[in-house]
């Protein structure tokens, strides 16, 4: 048993194309507790060596050679199903989907690392229940490891990226109601998160890869407006498969979202809100990742926090796994 003054630190990477965020926290009796946090921004042609070596950066500015931490996975490679099966025990669920499986992952079984997660209790009187399947291709869960090991650190948890955002929201984010219908979205300029979520139950969830669109977007593009106006093509593919994601949602359940969430390198610009607001028809709110961990000034420079904790989501949901 931990005794009162006791802590347990653990560390979330999040491993974009075209950044590497970190946030390390601490567990306590008073709560979560933001312990460092830190980023860089890649250059989405980095080679592996490259990101390799911008890692480095951050485990020798941060000092957490040998730590072991905790990252996540997304994008194609990456499959997410929710699955209606008949009722059963809990044994048989594992043998079960060993067939279903195939059914809905589209690569050969040998490649793939799949789990499972029953959504509702077993003791429930409906015939049949929800379980969410999850598959990852071994190749791409290895080459993330690899880089972990490369830079000293130690892989402790891998989840999936778009999971992390949901722990992030349900850790740190507004209260919802159990019957309140919500979309997180996670934007990033290579890569966006979207989960539908009613409640605390998860009901949707898709990575839409926007690496080809972004590649084209440098570090740094001028001015504000510049940036923006370099974004158009990415930013109308994006609307399109967003809509594309909540009508398929709205006609499958037969239910309506009323509020999206927005995180990510997006929510620093007012104007993508606006923007966003206008073509999706829905209300827009920006959330704070970090709003509900305890800070200590003297620790943490809030001013360096308060640019990027819109961008923290990720890190800060993989840093909540324990």
């Amino acid at each position: 048993m931990l005794k009162e003054r006791d802590t347990i630190s653990t560390i979330g990477l999040d491993l974009g194309r075209r950044h590497i965020n970190m946030v390390k926290l601490s567990s306590g009796p008073d709560g979560w507790k933001l312990l460092d946090f830190g980023s860089v921004a890649l250059n989405a042609r980095e080679s592996k060596d490259e990101k390799a070596s911008r890692l480095q950066e951050i485990v020798q500015e941060k000092g957490i050679a040998a730590l072991p931490v905790n990252i996540g996975v997304c994008g194609e490679s990456v499959i997410v199903r929710y699955l209606d099966l008949p009722r059963m025990k809990r044994e048989e669920v594992a043998q079960a989907l060993k067939f279903e499986a195939q059914q809905y992952i589209p690569f050969k079984m040998e490649e793939i690392i799949f789990d499972y997660h029953i959504l509702e209790p077993l003791d429930s009187d409906r015939q049949r229940m929800k379980v969410l399947l999850v598959a990852a291709k071994k190749q791409i869960v290895m080459e993330f490891v690899e880089l972990i090991r490369r830079v000293g650190l130690k892989t402790n948890f891998i989840d999936v990226n778009s999971f992390s955002l949901i722990n992030c929201f349900q850790s740190n984010g507004p209260d919802v109601n159990e019957n309140d219908i919500y979309a997180l979205v996670n934007l990033e300029f290579d890569m966006v998160n979207i989960n539908i979520l009613q409640g605390t139950a998860p009901f949707f969830t898709r990575d839409i890869s926007l690496l080809e669109e972004s590649r084209s977007l440098g570090q740094e593009q001028g001015s504000q407006d510049q940036f923006l106006e370099a974004m158009r093509p990415l930013l109308i593919n994006l609307i399109r498969e967003l809509r594309l994601s909540i009508d398929y949602f709205e006609s499958e359940f037969e239910k309506q979202v009323a509020i999206i969430y927005f995180s990510g390198d997006g929510a620093r610009f007012p104007e993508l809100i606006d923007f966003f607001t206008s073509q999706l028809g829905r209300e827009i709110k920006l959330w704070n990742p970090v709003q509900k961990l305890i800070t200590e000034p003297a620790q943490i420079d809030t001013d360096a926090l308060r640019q990027i904790e819109c961008t923290l989501a990720l890190a800060c949901g993989l840093a909540l796994r324990r």
